[in-house]
Formats: C-alpha cells, sequence, structure tokens
C-alpha cells in the first residue's frame, strides 16, 4: 500500500482494500528488498504479537532502531484495575511490584519491558482499554532513560532501569506500537 494510506491499528480488511500489488516495486532492487522483508517478517520479536524481556534486549542490540508492534491482549495487566487507571490519570506505572500468595514480590511480566504506559479506558462493564496513544497507537520506546533522581518514586524505578541497562548491554532505542484492546479488573 501507498505509505499515505497506512494507520497504525487499522484492520486487516482495510489493509486489502489499499492492496497495490506489486505496482510499488521500481525495479529488481526493490523487489529483492520487499521479498527479504516479506519472508523474514515470522523472524521479528514481534511476529506473535507478544514481547518478552529477551526479545525485546534481543532487539535492542540489533534491530537497527526499527520499531516493533505488539498486541494489546497479550501485555500483562493483571495487577491493574480501573481503578488503577482513573487515579493514575491514564498513566500507568507497569513496574509496580505485588505481594502474591506465598508473600513473595512479583514484578508484572510485562513491567519489566514497557515499563509506564498510557491507558484509555474504553468500556467501563467490561475493562476493555486501549494502549497507548490513540492517534497513532504509540506505546512506549525502549530505552533506558533515567528519571529525575530527586523523586522519591523515580529511585526504584530507575535502580531497575540501570540493572536492565547491565543486561540489554549496548543497543539502539526503538518505539513500540501496539494494535487491538486488552482488558484490566474491574475491581482489585
Amino acid at each position: 500500500m501507498a505509505e499515505s494510506d497506512f494507520q497504525q491499528g487499522m484492520s486487516h480488511a482495510d489493509a486489502i482494500k489499499q492492496d497495490q500489488k506489486d505496482s510499488f516495486l521500481e525495479d529488481e532492487s526493490a523487489i529483492s528488498r520487499f521479498k527479504n522483508s516479506f519472508y523474514n517478517l515470522s523472524k521479528r520479536p514481534d511476529w506473535d504479537g507478544y514481547l518478552s524481556l529477551s526479545e525485546a534486549n534481543y532487539w535492542y542490540r540489533n534491530g537497527n532502531g526499527q520499531p516493533l508492534y505488539v498486541s494489546s491482549e497479550k501485555i500483562d495487566l493483571s495487577q491493574i484495575s480501573l481503578a488503577d487507571i482513573k487515579n493514575s490519570g491514564g498513566i500507568v506505572q507497569l513496574l509496580v511490584p505485588s505481594v502474591v500468595a506465598r508473600n513473595s514480590l512479583k514484578f508484572p511480566e510485562s513491567g519489566e519491558v514497557y515499563g509506564q504506559i498510557q491507558i484509555t479506558i474504553e468500556d467501563e462493564n467490561t475493562g476493555k482499554v486501549l494502549l497507548g496513544r490513540r492517534s497513532d497507537r504509540y506505546l512506549d520506546t525502549y530505552n533506558f532513560e533515567m528519571h529525575d533522581w530527586d523523586s522519591l518514586k523515580n529511585i526504584g524505578r530507575n535502580i531497575l532501569t540501570l540493572l536492565g541497562n547491565l543486561v540489554a548491554w549496548s543497543g539502539d532505542k526503538y518505539k513500540i506500537y501496539t494494535y487491538g484492546y486488552g482488558y484490566v479488573a474491574r475491581k482489585k
């Protein structure tokens, strides 16, 4: 499709309507690049819509700053409720430990990858939420950015970010976009 026809989060049916077949491929080099990209899609860490910490770190080191696309329903929102979203103004920190049944600390799996994200409530009755910005579904940038050390709430976050950077080592930051919807608990 033409770049101007693309919209983040568009349905598959709408994308098919924009199909230009191979009319946009100008020469053999363009055809070769297209085929290479197409045949390597299944090797991308976001192929299944899920992004693990090891996949995120791999892409940081090897993805050359190219964005990834994840399914909202595959992001662990189990530690978040509608009240949390309302109380936070829609900006939720996923890297917050919770006490589980065995009285051990457990970090939400998604927090290790995403940290802080924007969440908009779509339906309070079902807990349906939209993750990221509504306009383009931008969710987060995978990087190891430090926040203000003077703020008490950022000290733990910054320490975990430093530790994460030691594991990921060096690489290129990249944007993560999302599609679909997630669901959170109506009560917590």
